[in-house]
């Protein structure tokens, strides 16, 4: 057997430095350690309270003191999310109670715009109605008015009979007869007017003096010119259904007769 060679003098010196060296560190770190416990345990800050007019100061390490900042953080944090919390199921809540209000508001609106378009429409119609019932603004009156001379009248179509009498609402008189059969002039007088004329169609107006006129509308055609002078009973154009009729195969004549702007009911002066 070998024996062991024993260690140099050399490794002998090393090895008592570095357990010198260990002794001393171990000594610092025990002391910083001590250090720390003792700075965080001691009691070196306060917390001042006041109860009425006494004041108390009660001195707490620093160890709790971090505990009581941690706690009062996390409470802190805690009613922020207790808070956030409450106001997402608030906000929740308003959607859900705003859904049908919004819901109720769309359909306000939906019925403000179909009474709009329906109020256009009611204006377009009473327009439409009022051209085809002669397209004037006049004034309508079922009596003789003003200074008029009322002269008795013809009927304007042989054998013809009333389809739509006379009203306020229409104040004229319709009578329906074949396409192309003779008008004839209820009274004499100077044709005023003799062409197409709005709602009217072919018209002609005839003033028959007295400050009356008379109007024969929806012709096909007419066989009298302005300014001429027309006979009692002469041809004044024929049947048709041109401007505002109720269908292209209604035809019939539209006679009025206006004194000073004022529509009458002629009925009373067929003799």
């Amino acid at each position: 057997m070998t024996s062991k060679k024993p260690p140099s003098a050399g490794f002998q010196k090393v090895k008592a430095t570095l357990a010198v060296q260990a002794e001393r560190f171990q000594t610092v770190i025990s002391k910083w350690v001590t250090s720390v416990l003792h700075f965080w345990n001691k009691p070196r800050w306060g917390l001042t309270f006041f109860l009425w007019k006494n004041k108390f100061k009660i001195l707490l390490p620093p160890a709790i003191l971090l505990w009581i900042f941690i706690i009062l953080v996390s409470l802190v944090n805690l009613g922020y999310s207790l808070d956030i919390n409450r106001m997402e199921k608030l906000y929740l809540q308003q959607i859900r109670l705003n859904a049908p209000i919004k819901e109720l508001q769309e359909q306000n609106r939906q019925q403000d715009l179909r009474i709009k378009k329906l109020e256009k429409r009611i204006k377009e119609i009473v327009l439409i109605r009022k051209q085809a019932l002669g397209g004037t603004t006049g004034k309508v009156s079922g009596y003789p008015r003003g200074s008029c001379n009322y002269p008795s009248l013809i009927f304007p179509i042989k054998g013809g009979e009333i389809y739509q009498y006379w009203s306020f609402v229409h104040p004229a008189l319709d009578i329906p007869a074949p396409y192309g059969t003779p008008i004839y002039a209820s009274a004499s007088g100077v044709v005023a007017y003799a062409n197409w004329k709005n709602s009217y169609g072919i018209v002609v107006f005839l003033n028959i003096g007295g400050g009356l006129q008379l109007r024969f509308a929806h012709m096909s055609g007419t066989d009298v010119r302005v300014g001429d002078y027309i006979k009692k009973g002469a041809v004044i154009g024929r049947v048709g259904a041109t401007g505002n009729v109720s269908s292209p195969t209604a035809y019939h004549v539209h006679f009025e007769e206006v004194c000073s702007g004022e529509r009458i009911n002629p009925l009373k002066y067929f003799r």
